[in-house]
This record gives C-alpha cells, sequence and structure tokens, in this order.
C-alpha cells in the first residue's frame, strides 16, 4: 500500500494533531507499510509454490515407481528359495564328489 504521506500529515494536522506528531505517526506508518507483500508479491510466491509442489509430486510419482512392490518381494523370496534348494542340491553333489575322491585316495 502506498501512502500519500503530504496528504496524511495534512489530514492529521486538520484533525487538531500537531504537525511534528502528525510527521513522526506518517513516518510510522509509511515504515510499517515498507514491509507489507502486495498482491503481486503473492501472486509470484503463490506461482513459486505450486511449481514447487509440482515438482514434489513429479518426485513422488519417480520414487514410487522405482520403489518394490508386495509382488517384487513375493518374487526375491521365491528365488532365493529356489537358489536355496540349488545349494542344497549342488552340497549333496558335492558331498558325494568328495566321498568319491576320499575312497579312490585311500581304498
Amino acid at each position: 500500500m502506498i501512502l500519500d504521506t503530504y496528504k496524511a500529515v495534512e489530514n492529521l494536522v486538520s484533525k487538531g494533531i500537531k504537525k511534528e506528531h502528525a510527521i513522526a505517526l506518517t513516518k510510522m506508518i509509511n515504515d510499517q507499510n515498507s514491509d507489507l507483500a502486495t498482491k503481486s508479491d503473492l501472486a509470484l510466491v503463490r506461482s513459486e509454490l505450486k511449481s514447487d509442489i509440482a515438482t514434489v509430486k513429479k518426485d513422488i510419482e519417480n520414487i514410487k515407481e522405482q520403489m518394490a512392490t508386495k509382488a517384487d518381494i513375493s518374487n526375491i523370496i521365491n528365488e532365493l528359495g529356489l537358489i536355496k534348494k540349488d545349494f542344497v542340491w549342488m552340497k549333496a553333489l558335492l558331498a558325494g564328489v568328495m566321498g568319491l575322491l576320499v575312497k579312490i585316495a585311500f581304498f
């Protein structure tokens, strides 16, 4: 808000306030107004926030796409089970081969 300080002082003086008090009061009000945001300031911030929110939403969607689902985890568990079975089979085979080597070496 732009304050016409001359008119404000003149208006206060016409109401019976001493000119030096009117000037001080007008200066104080004008100084306070310098910290206020204008409609265009608010519109700019709103636009920037909308853009930031859109970016965050895209980031969340990208993260969701990269996350494992319950089905993915279930598939991994099943694959690990198959690998475990393979290791059991290979362990048994290795034990048989070792037994055969021991038999060949000592008998």
